[in-house]
């Protein structure tokens, strides 16, 4: 914009003095014409120093000069309206070049984190996957929310593919759009991801603070059903030698006992070492009303363990599904990429 305004000026001040030249050089003609003559049209001039000659004065008139300076506002009205014009063009037409170039620069950076997520979604799933209850580290790669291109023009876009791709605004609208359904795409999946983890991290811990009440109400229940036994029986210590005590405190000392404290349960370990052999053991005691809300608090914790095991699966699926979107946008990417040219002007 100052080239602009700085180029006008000159130009302005060329006019101007190459005006002012003429004007004197006008003049100095006016002067010096000076011709003999004794006409009596003629005009004569009596100067000492010029012997009393007479001489005629001839004005001349540049009429060609003239004509130019009548004109020249008309001239250079019109030299900086296309001047101005042209440094907008120009101006406009780097502005756009630039804008492109910055949407492909930025759909090409997407291919390295698309990668990163596949492996670091893979990794997480081969973990989750193993029959243990711990849950990986998952790493998600903030790029892929596409933000950055929230402050990219899409008319911009559309405006680069109809000047150095087509020229045609139909098919800079179809390649526009093409782009923008790749970013919405990718914005979705990264929505996906992060409000899936975050709503499993959620879900388990609600189903785990649950499992560990159920888990500490069984004992307070267990501790209930002990003491009605041991009011049954003459002698206290035989408490511990009754089938319908030992099996059920066993398996309580061995499975709940130790992690009742950090509450460090594994949910396969406790479903099969503890829940199950624990409803086998009821299942003998059922004619004794004493057992149910033992029962009911070993089965709300096979519930508990299943909606843990079902939010896993929920997860494994969204993840797998992430992982094939991924890898079926990854050729897109490339293809979005090859859509720009290599403009040099």
């Amino acid at each position: 914009m100052k080239h602009r305004y700085a180029l006008i000026i000159f130009f302005l001040f060329y006019i101007s003095f190459a005006n002012s030249k003429d004007s004197l050089i006008h003049k100095i003609k006016v002067e010096k014409v000076l011709v003999l003559s004794k006409k009596e049209d003629s005009l004569l001039i009596k100067n000492k120093e010029l012997q009393n000659k007479d001489f005629k004065l001839f004005i001349l008139k540049n009429e060609k000069s003239n004509l130019l300076k009548d004109i020249l506002p008309i001239i250079t009205l019109f030299l900086g309206f296309f001047l101005n014009r042209g440094f907008d063009y120009f101006n406009e037409r780097k502005k756009i070049k630039k804008s492109g170039e910055r949407w492909k620069s930025e759909i090409n950076s997407l291919q390295e984190p698309i990668s990163k997520q596949i492996q670091s979604l893979q990794s997480f799933l081969v973990e989750h996957n193993k029959e243990k209850y711990q849950i990986p580290i998952l790493t998600i790669f903030s790029p892929l929310d596409c933000a950055v291109f929230d402050s990219l023009d899409k008319s911009d876009l559309i405006q680069y593919f109809e000047k150095f791709e087509s020229n045609n605004y139909n098919e800079a609208i179809k390649n526009s759009n093409f782009f923008n359904f790749l970013i919405v795409t990718l914005k979705d999946i990264f929505k996906i991801i992060r409000e899936k983890y975050t709503d499993y991290l959620k879900e388990t811990s609600k189903f785990t603070v649950s499992l560990n009440i159920n888990l500490n109400e069984l004992i307070d229940n267990f501790t209930d059903y002990a003491t009605q036994i041991e009011k049954e029986l003459d002698n206290p210590e035989k408490l511990y030698t009754d089938a319908r005590f030992l099996p059920l405190a066993s398996l309580i000392q061995a499975e709940i006992i130790p992690y009742q404290n950090n509450s460090e349960y594994d949910i396969y370990i406790l479903e099969e070492k503890f829940f199950t052999p624990f409803l086998k053991e009821l299942n003998k005691l059922r004619t004794d009303d004493r057992t149910k809300s033992l029962f009911r608090s070993a089965k709300n914790g096979i519930i508990d363990i299943q909606k843990l095991k079902r939010e896993k699966q929920y997860l494994d699926m969204h993840f797998n599904k992430v992982i094939e979107r991924y890898t079926e946008i990854l050729p897109d990417i490339e293809i979005a990429v090859k859509h720009f040219k290599d403009i040099k002007d």
